[in-house]
């Protein structure tokens, strides 16, 4: 049998995750996420439209109400 070579990366890190840890996990992340269509589809592992309609769909059954203590997390972010 023989073995595949793994394919050598073009960069090290994609520049979009070097900066996760130092800003913030789901709003940064996002952002970038919706500049590189490819490195979307590879996170979520579907389309942008498809994720944008399945929020649709389930927004109502994940919508909190806020508290007087803190800010519920948006559907989105959930």
């Amino acid at each position: 049998k023989k073995k595949k070579k793994k394919k050598k990366s073009k960069m090290g890190v994609h520049p979009m995750l070097e900066k996760r840890k130092l800003e913030g996990g789901h709003w940064t992340l996002f952002k970038d996420l919706l500049k590189y269509d490819d490195k979307f589809d590879q996170y979520f592992r579907m389309p942008r439209c498809k994720l944008h309609d399945l929020l649709k769909l389930i927004e109502p059954v994940l919508q909190k109400q806020n508290a007087s203590s803190r800010e519920a997390i948006s559907p989105a972010e959930q």
